[in-house]
Protein backbone atom coordinates (compact mmCIF):
# COMPACT_ATOMS: atom_id res chain seq x y z
CA UNK A 1 0.00 0.00 0.00
CA UNK A 2 1.45 3.37 -0.91
CA UNK A 3 1.75 6.11 1.67
CA UNK A 4 -1.10 8.55 2.07
CA UNK A 5 -3.67 6.26 0.49
CA UNK A 6 -6.43 4.53 2.36
CA UNK A 7 -9.08 2.06 1.47
CA UNK A 8 -12.47 3.72 0.75
CA UNK A 9 -14.97 3.30 3.55
CA UNK A 10 -17.98 1.12 2.89
CA UNK A 11 -21.36 1.65 4.48
CA UNK A 12 -22.59 -0.95 6.92
CA UNK A 13 -26.39 -1.05 6.47
CA UNK A 14 -26.95 -2.53 9.93
CA UNK A 15 -24.87 0.19 11.58
CA UNK A 16 -26.65 2.92 9.60
CA UNK A 17 -30.04 1.48 10.53
CA UNK A 18 -29.10 1.33 14.22
CA UNK A 19 -27.85 4.93 14.16
CA UNK A 20 -31.06 6.17 12.55
CA UNK A 21 -33.20 4.24 15.04
CA UNK A 22 -31.26 5.65 18.01
CA UNK A 23 -31.13 9.25 16.76
CA UNK A 24 -32.83 11.90 18.83
CA UNK A 25 -33.72 13.78 15.65
CA UNK A 26 -36.53 12.85 13.31
CA UNK A 27 -35.06 11.11 10.27
CA UNK A 28 -37.19 10.32 7.24
CA UNK A 29 -35.74 8.80 4.09
CA UNK A 30 -37.30 8.55 0.65
CA UNK A 31 -36.53 6.86 -2.62
CA UNK A 32 -35.90 8.74 -5.87
CA UNK A 33 -39.61 9.18 -6.51
CA UNK A 34 -40.34 10.67 -3.09
CA UNK A 35 -41.87 7.58 -1.45
CA UNK A 36 -41.06 7.26 2.26
CA UNK A 37 -38.75 4.29 2.86
CA UNK A 38 -37.89 4.78 6.53
CA UNK A 39 -39.26 6.74 9.47
CA UNK A 40 -37.56 6.61 12.85
CA UNK A 41 -39.04 6.74 16.35
CA UNK A 42 -38.18 10.43 16.76
CA UNK A 43 -40.22 11.17 13.59
CA UNK A 44 -43.12 9.25 15.12
CA UNK A 45 -42.94 11.31 18.30
CA UNK A 46 -42.49 14.66 16.53
CA UNK A 47 -45.09 14.18 13.81
CA UNK A 48 -47.58 11.88 15.55
CA UNK A 49 -47.54 9.38 12.68
CA UNK A 50 -46.28 5.82 13.11
CA UNK A 51 -43.65 4.34 10.83
CA UNK A 52 -46.24 1.76 9.79
CA UNK A 53 -48.57 4.55 8.61
CA UNK A 54 -45.81 6.59 6.93
CA UNK A 55 -43.68 4.06 5.03
CA UNK A 56 -44.97 3.67 1.50
CA UNK A 57 -46.60 7.12 1.48
CA UNK A 58 -45.22 10.19 -0.24
CA UNK A 59 -43.82 13.15 1.65
CA UNK A 60 -47.14 14.88 0.96
CA UNK A 61 -48.06 13.17 4.21
CA UNK A 62 -46.13 15.86 6.11
CA UNK A 63 -45.83 18.70 3.60
CA UNK A 64 -48.32 21.52 4.08
CA UNK A 65 -50.96 21.49 1.35
CA UNK A 66 -49.85 24.87 0.00
CA UNK A 67 -46.43 23.40 -0.91
CA UNK A 68 -47.43 19.96 -2.20
CA UNK A 69 -47.70 20.89 -5.89
CA UNK A 70 -44.24 22.47 -5.90
CA UNK A 71 -42.81 19.44 -4.13
CA UNK A 72 -44.46 17.00 -6.57
CA UNK A 73 -43.06 18.96 -9.52
CA UNK A 74 -39.56 18.01 -8.40
CA UNK A 75 -40.29 14.37 -9.21
CA UNK A 76 -41.85 14.84 -12.65
CA UNK A 77 -39.76 13.69 -15.58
Amino acid sequence: MSTGESKPATADPALASAAIAAAGDAIVTTDGQGWITSWNRAAELLLGISAEQAIGQTLALIIPEAFRARHAACFRA
